[in-house]
C-alpha cells in the first residue's frame, strides 16, 4: 500500500501517460533537415588556358588574401632563368630608391604580396596592417605576342586598406604577358604598370601608384 493518498497518486500517472505519448509520437517522425546552400559559382582557377581566367584568378586572390592561389598565377623561377618580374613605373624608381627599373622578381613580389596579406605584419614605411583588399581587373586588349605569349592590357581599380577610413587606392593600367607553362596552364610571365590616372582618391583614401603601394610592404 502506498504512504500517499489516492488523490496525490492520480495526477503523477496522468502525467507519466502523457509523457510516454509525446515520446511515442515524437519517434514516428524524422527531424526536418534544412535545405542544402547553392555554395555559388568556383572560384576563378590559375590552372586555366584562357586569358580572361587568369586575369580574374589573379584579381580574386587579392580580395580574398589567397597567396595560394596568387603565386600560381605568376610564372615561377623553374620555368625561365628569372620568372615573373614587376616592372614599375619609372617615376616610382626615382621616388622609391629601392625599386629596380629593371623591375623586381618572383621571390620579391610574392614576400611583398605576402606581407600585404598578413594582418600580423606590420609596415615599416607606414606602421600599418592591411586590413583588406579590392582589386578590380577589366580587361581593354588582348594580343598574341612573339614566343607564343598573350599580352593583356587591363583596367585596374585597387583600394587597399589599413583601417576603415584610411589607405590607398590605385586607378591604373597594367600590361601583363603570359606563356603557357610544361602543362600548358598560362603563367603570367611580367606585369607592367603603365600610368596612373590622375583622380583624387576613393573617398576612404589618398592616391598612389600601384607600385609604390606594395613598395610599402617590402621586407
Amino acid at each position: 500500500m502506498s504512504q500517499y493518498p489516492r488523490h496525490l497518486r492520480a495526477p503523477s500517472l496522468a502525467l507519466a501517460a502523457l509523457a510516454a505519448g509525446l515520446v511515442l509520437a515524437g519517434c514516428g517522425e524524422d527531424e526536418p533537415t534544412a535545405p542544402e546552400q547553392d555554395p555559388g559559382p568556383a572560384p576563378p582557377s590559375a590552372d586555366t588556358t584562357s586569358p580572361a581566367e587568369l586575369i580574374a584568378a589573379h584579381a580574386y586572390a587579392f580580395s580574398n588574401r589567397d597567396l595560394d592561389r596568387y603565386a600560381a598565377t605568376l610564372e615561377a623561377p623553374s620555368g625561365r632563368a628569372e620568372g615573373f618580374v614587376f616592372f614599375p613605373r619609372v617615376d616610382d624608381a626615382a621616388d622609391f630608391l629601392w625599386i629596380p627599373e629593371t623591375g623586381w622578381d618572383y621571390a620579391v613580389e610574392v614576400g611583398i604580396i605576402g606581407n600585404m596579406m598578413n594582418p600580423e605584419f606590420v609596415s615599416e614605411e607606414n606602421g600599418n596592417s592591411v586590413d583588406s583588399i579590392e582589386m578590380e581587373l577589366t580587361v581593354t586588349n588582348e594580343r598574341a605576342i612573339e614566343g607564343g605569349g598573350i599580352e593583356v592590357t587591363c583596367l585596374a581599380n585597387i583600394l587597399v586598406l589599413w583601417s576603415a577610413n584610411d589607405g590607398l587606392s590605385s586607378d591604373t593600367r597594367l600590361a601583363f604577358t603570359m606563356f603557357p607553362d610544361a602543362d600548358g596552364f598560362l603563367r603570367i610571365r611580367t606585369i607592367q604598370e603603365l600610368e596612373i590616372f590622375r583622380l583624387p582618391g576613393r573617398g576612404r583614401s589618398e592616391m598612389g601608384s600601384w607600385g609604390s603601394v606594395k613598395s610599402l610592404y617590402r621586407s
